[in-house]
C-alpha cells in the first residue's frame, strides 16, 4: 500500500535534489582517463538507499526538471 507523502518527505524530496545538483560540481580528476568522477555518483547511491522507490523517483524527476529548466 502507497502512503500518502506529507510536507516532511516533500522537503526530504527537495533537499535531495538540491544536494544532487550541488554534488555534480565536485569532481575528482582520474590520470588515466579524460573522464571525472563526480560526487553526484555518491548523492545518487544517498537517495537510493534513504528513501523510498516512489521517494527516489520524485526526487530524480525533480532533478531533471530543473536540469530542462536552466
Amino acid at each position: 500500500m502507497i502512503r500518502k507523502m506529507t510536507i516532511h518527505d516533500y522537503t526530504r524530496i527537495a533537499l535531495m535534489a538540491t544536494l544532487i545538483s550541488v554534488s555534480s560540481y565536485i569532481a575528482v580528476p582520474l590520470p588515466f582517463s579524460p573522464v571525472p568522477v563526480t560526487a553526484q555518483t555518491l548523492a545518487i547511491m544517498l537517495c537510493g538507499m534513504l528513501f523510498t522507490v516512489q521517494q527516489s523517483f520524485v526526487t530524480l524527476s525533480v532533478y531533471l526538471l530543473l536540469g530542462a529548466i536552466g
